[in-house]
């Protein structure tokens, strides 16, 4: 499991509408939203491939999954550019923001395997039984 602290520096500042800190903007979040093919280089060089992603040099798209689709801590780490297959869609954020949704927000926070006792979750209030592609997508972009 990554570890468990926090956001440095904290997202918001003074000004609690501010997005000045969210996306590329922030090195950690830059890092989990870095095409996973440049991730090597993020780590080698993070200030650098951010500004990179700010002036769009690297560009993302469609068709660059992000370093937080694949697992590892930081994101992405052991990704393998001639299996790109593998670990693929098995990010700990990624199952961590699926098990909100379908369980409980509660239960996101929880190590695996174990139980949380809480109402229903969204999922089954409005019959969702198994993650469906759309579900995958919705929870990427979240």
């Amino acid at each position: 499991q990554p570890g468990v602290k926090g956001l440095e520096p904290p997202i918001f500042s003074e000004n609690k509408k501010s997005r000045a800190r969210m996306g590329v903007n922030h090195p950690q979040l830059a890092g989990m939203l870095c095409p996973v093919k440049h991730i090597n280089a993020y780590h080698n060089n993070p200030k650098k491939v951010q500004e990179q992603l700010q002036n769009g040099e690297i560009r993302m798209n469609a068709a660059a999954w992000p370093a937080l689709a694949y697992p590892g801590d930081p994101p992405g780490i052991d990704f393998n550019i001639e299996d790109i297959q593998e670990g693929f869609l098995k990010g700990h954020i990624l199952k961590r923001v699926l098990r909100h949704i379908y369980t409980s927000p509660s239960s996101a926070l929880i190590d695996d395997g174990e139980l949380s006792v809480t109402c229903s979750g969204n999922a089954k209030l409005h019959g969702m039984y198994k993650v469906e592609a759309e579900h995958i997508a919705y929870a990427l972009v979240q």
